[in-house]
């Protein structure tokens, strides 16, 4: 439990720096400078594992189990500020993907709607198969 503020805290602040990407717009940053959102994020969670090393309590056991429990800090992390990032990631998929059916809804369906019509035009049958 001594971890839920800390964690919230590095979800929080994923999500903040998801907002920010999603603001600056990926047409500025991909593909050229997505190493460098990767590496900001990346900062990030190692600056909340800084934070929760540096402020929370540490436990007393040996050095190995120690340093099993750094360990264990740092993927806990990843996961605070994967979560968001990941998110932010499926929710500009979809909103991709509705993008390109609605173009192909006024782009293609309109084309294969009236393409039957043309067919007698280019000296072929309308219901003739391939």
């Amino acid at each position: 439990m001594q971890n839920v503020p800390f964690h919230l805290g590095a979800a929080a602040t994923s999500a903040l720096y998801a907002l920010a990407l999603e603001k600056i717009g990926p047409d500025r940053y991909e593909p050229d400078y997505t190493v460098l959102t990767v590496a900001a994020g990346v900062a990030l969670t190692g600056g909340w594992v800084w934070v929760r090393l540096t402020c929370g309590p540490l436990p007393v056991t040996t050095s190995k189990q120690l340093v099993r429990w750094v360990w264990g800090q740092t993927v806990q992390m990843f996961v605070a500020t994967g979560l968001p990032i990941t998110a932010w990631q499926v929710w500009r998929h979809q909103k991709q993907v509705a993008e390109l059916i609605e173009y192909l809804k006024d782009h293609y369906v309109y084309a294969t709607h009236y393409s039957p019509t043309l067919a007698p035009e280019r000296g072929r049958d309308a219901t003739a198969h391939d």
